[in-house]
């Protein structure tokens, strides 16, 4: 059925090379770029730490956006950070 279709998976991802961001982020950003985290030499995680210190100053065209970010997309505790701030 799918024979003459060519399909593209919309939620397709895309991993770029960890040391990309080393190589390419202005280093003002660097702090915020996912860096690869090894705790035993079997595991390896990538972390991503972009709500790190949280900030109630998000914003998008100038309006604040902090407060209208779904509780589905946060790490447990840091939009409560984020409204404790604000």
């Amino acid at each position: 059925m799918l024979k003459d279709y060519q399909i593209i998976d919309a939620d397709g991802h895309v991993n770029e090379p960890i040391d990309m961001w080393e190589k390419y982020l202005e280093p003002a950003f660097k702090s915020y770029a996912p860096y690869r985290y090894q705790p035993s030499q079997k595991d390896g995680v990538v972390k991503i730490d972009i709500f790190s210190p949280p900030t109630k100053y998000m914003r998008v065209e100038g309006e604040t956006i902090y407060n209208k970010i779904s509780d589905a997309v946060w790490a447990e505790g840091i939009k409560v950070a984020i409204r404790n701030k604000a």
